[in-house]
């Protein structure tokens, strides 16, 4: 009987033990839930992430030259070295968001619109340059985008005589002009 007690005594004191043990965890993820909670409240405050701020316009689906128009403008012209959009947005808004998506680094200002007049398109082609107008309209804005890229001048091929030289330039070799009735 007395190996008994002891072994019942060993058991329960080993039960106090790990009962003991089993609280610390316990009250410990209660104090760090509770730290945590106002963090939680704070963040919920805080605007979402994905909210455009006043003014601020999202990116469309168009494109002028690889410069993503903002959603609602559409392109009406595009030709080899200019295009036009427009679209039902404020002019200073637009303005704006071609500012963050080029390469600026001046801009003209005036009564009706904003000239980026030598910009870069950010992820775009970096050997051409454009010249961007946001232009205020009645009840629109309208981006004219010019491709402003210098071209390069044709070099010379050195096997072409001196006579093809003056033909290609209108002109016979003394200077007058091939076609004397279409005087340049």
């Amino acid at each position: 009987m007395g190996a008994d007690h002891r072994i019942s005594a060993a058991s329960g004191c080993a039960l106090t033990v790990l009962a003991a043990l089993g609280a610390l965890p316990l009250s410990g993820c209660h104090r760090r839930a509770a730290s945590q909670a106002p963090i939680a409240s704070a963040t919920a405050s805080a605007p979402p992430v994905d909210r455009l701020a006043p003014g601020e316009l999202a990116p469309g689906t168009e494109d002028m030259y690889g410069l993503l128009l903002p959603r609602g403008m559409r392109v009406s012209a595009r030709f080899p070295r200019v295009a036009h959009a427009t679209g039902p947005m404020h002019a200073e808004d637009v303005a704006n968001y071609v500012r963050d998506r080029v390469d600026v680094k001046r801009v003209e200002l005036g009564a009706v619109g904003t000239v980026f007049p030598a910009v870069h398109v950010v992820g775009g082609d970096p050997t051409r340059t454009y010249r961007v107008e946001v232009n205020s309209a009645s009840d629109a804005t309208e981006i004219v985008m010019h491709d402003v890229t210098p071209i390069p001048p044709k070099v010379a091929d050195p096997t072409e005589s001196e006579a093809d030289k003056w033909k290609r330039a209108g002109y016979k070799p003394n200077g007058m002009p091939l076609d004397p009735m279409n005087q340049r």
